[in-house]
């Protein structure tokens, strides 16, 4: 797997490209601070960001988030093998 990048299923499609750079680095554990230093933004911008990454998965937290990545990943992969 290339680095920044999670295989996910088109229940992501919605998120902006902008969007999928952050899950991806919030994955990585990437503070708000550390992803606007990383993507030279503000870390106001990456704050909505996120919250608009919440909002279109429909969850609250980012342990929410992260669950939400782990059941596509656990699909997409059962889906290969089937």
């Amino acid at each position: 797997m290339k680095k920044n990048h999670i295989p996910l299923s088109p229940r992501f499609d919605h998120l902006s490209p902008r969007e999928k750079e952050i899950l991806v680095l919030i994955v990585e554990e990437k503070t708000n601070v550390e992803i606007s230093k990383e993507l030279f933004i503000s870390k106001r911008t990456v704050d909505g960001h996120r919250r608009h990454i919440l909002n279109k998965l429909k969850v609250k937290t980012t342990v929410g988030l992260i669950k939400v990545i782990y059941e596509d990943l656990i699909n997409v992969n059962n889906n290969k093998l089937s």
